[in-house]
């Protein structure tokens, strides 16, 4: 099975997840994430980014009521109503090499997050 090795909160988002009661969300990301044997295949392109976003995307497909958005916007969005008040939390599946595209990443989930 997969694992999560380390797990970084940054500027107050465990403070924020915490308040707002979003451990669940984050529980089932986590559970889906190490849900699925992680293993490499003989085939040309069998291990590469394409494949490996296609396991997680079945995975997150299978937990249920997360909507998987469209191109260019972050990749699963799940947005339930607690306390009264709705709030959304988003899941980029980052395949790149290149670090400064998780930047790019955050900036799609502000401007999407904004228009919900």
């Amino acid at each position: 099975m997969t694992r999560i090795v380390k797990e970084e909160y940054f500027d107050g988002a465990k403070e924020k997840i915490e308040r707002l009661g979003l451990w669940p969300l984050i529980d089932e990301i986590k559970s889906a994430i190490t849900s699925f044997r992680l293993e490499l295949k003989k085939e040309i392109h069998g291990n590469g980014s394409a494949a490996l976003r296609e396991l997680i995307n079945g995975v997150l497909r299978d937990v249920g009521d997360w909507t998987n958005t469209a191109s260019g916007d972050v990749d699963w969005i799940k947005c339930p109503i607690i306390d009264g008040i709705r709030v959304c939390i988003g899941v980029e599946v980052q395949m790149s090499a290149r670090s400064d595209l998780i930047f790019r990443d955050i900036v799609h989930f502000q401007q999407g997050n904004a228009s919900r």
